[in-house]
This record gives structure tokens, C-alpha cells and sequence, in this order.
């Protein structure tokens, strides 16, 4: 099977804000809105990216911790909120060019994930706004 250069394979990878250092994380099992902390060692620090058949960037995002999925939590547009929840909700994921990736709703490739500060910790959230706070770093730490 070809790989091609930049793309994940299906595993379990940690999801790290390029700006901030932090990672998004499902707080708890009945919280729904993901935030962020800066532990990578907490097993709500890791994602399982299942590559879907027939595409080359598009993928399942689900929570190792809590078996939920990434989606949002309204309709998908500019500040929607992401959150776990047991619809699949199928995301681009595609590399930058300098090492980091930006993840988009498969429907939309306008909009990316992002990080605003939101009390202790910063909310994940979709943008239309390209700067740094898109690119993410994947780091696979499993099979």
C-alpha cells in the first residue's frame, strides 16, 4: 500500500496547538465540550484517527478515554463549538508543509479547528481565520 508523505495512518495520536503547546482533551465523560490541558500523558489526551476508506485526508476523530466522537455541537459554521458526542463526524486532516497539520469539517475546508481562551482553560473550536492557532501537531502513541 503507498503512503502518501504528510498523511496519517489510523492509530492513536495526541492533538497539540502549535500557538499554545496545549492539547485537546474530553474533560470527563459526561462533559461534551472539548477544552484543553497541557498534560500528554492523560489518557483524555488521546485520539484514535480512523483513516476512512477511499479517501486520502478524511478521517473519524474519537476519544481513546471515552469511545466518543469529535463533532459540534451545532451546525458547523464559524465560532461552533467542538464537542464529543456518539454521531461520527467525518474530518479532513491535512499536513501544512511545516510539520503541523489543520483539521477541517470533510464538508467544509474553509473552516479549522481552533483554540480561544475560555477560563482556565481554552475551547476548541472552529474558525475561518488561518492563522497560527489552526496548525496542530500529531503525535502518534499507538498502533
Amino acid at each position: 500500500m503507498m503512503t502518501i508523505p504528510g498523511h496519517l495512518r489510523t492509530g492513536t495520536y495526541t492533538l497539540r496547538n502549535a500557538s499554545t503547546n496545549d492539547f485537546v482533551v474530553v474533560p470527563s465523560p459526561k462533559a461534551a465540550t472539548l477544552v484543553t490541558s497541557n498534560d500528554d500523558r492523560a489518557e483524555n489526551a488521546a485520539w484514535v484517527l480512523e483513516k476512512l476508506s477511499g479517501y486520502y485526508d478524511r478521517y473519524n476523530i474519537r476519544s481513546f478515554a471515552y469511545n466518543s466522537y469529535a463533532t459540534v455541537d451545532s451546525v458547523q459554521k464559524r465560532s461552533a463549538t467542538l464537542a464529543c458526542g456518539r454521531e461520527v463526524c467525518p474530518w479532513s486532516i491535512r499536513p501544512t508543509g511545516y510539520g503541523t497539520y489543520v483539521i477541517s469539517p470533510h464538508s467544509d475546508a474553509s473552516l479549522f479547528w481552533s483554540l480561544t481562551p475560555s477560563g482556565d482553560h481554552s475551547q476548541a473550536l472552529l474558525t475561518d481565520d488561518r492563522t497560527s492557532t489552526v496548525h496542530w501537531y500529531l503525535h502518534r502513541v499507538s498502533a
